[in-house]
């Protein structure tokens, strides 16, 4: 997602991206612009500028015709490590990290199954909805 522009009409190839609920929530971006700029000398409107981009370029990448993007509800950031496998008293309410790992793997195989090995009697949107991941 970082480096060379993204076109605007998305990439000319699959693409897939996973999003954790709260690192793509504005409110939760909000809620520790404060710290960051404390511990960072940065400005707010470095950090405002930092989201628009960001949101801007996931918004262009997921625009593509073969392209996905998933939201995986209540996650965060840490939710796609195997951290809360080993401390599972911290992981985020409503994201059992087993839940959110069969979710990745499984959207992941499919994807690859659709796209790599051309099976196109894979339904990524179908196995999304019964995983309860939303598309962005």
């Amino acid at each position: 997602m970082y480096g060379q522009s993204i076109p605007e009409n998305g990439f000319d190839l699959p693409y897939m991206q996973m999003n954790a609920e709260q690192s793509i929530d504005y409110e939760w971006f909000e809620q520790s612009l404060d710290q960051a700029i404390a511990s960072s000398g940065r400005t707010r409107a470095h950090y405002e500028q930092f989201w628009a981009e960001s949101d801007s370029r996931r918004q262009r990448a997921a625009s593509g015709e073969d392209a996905y993007s998933f939201i995986l509800k209540h996650a965060n950031h840490m939710s796609f490590t195997d951290f809360y496998l080993y401390s599972p008293l911290l992981y985020p309410k409503g994201a059992p990290p087993q839940s959110v790992h069969k979710a990745v793997n499984q959207l992941s195989v499919a994807f690859f199954d659709r796209f790599i090995k051309g099976d196109a009697s894979i339904d990524i949107q179908a196995l999304a909805d019964k995983l309860g991941v939303s598309m962005n």
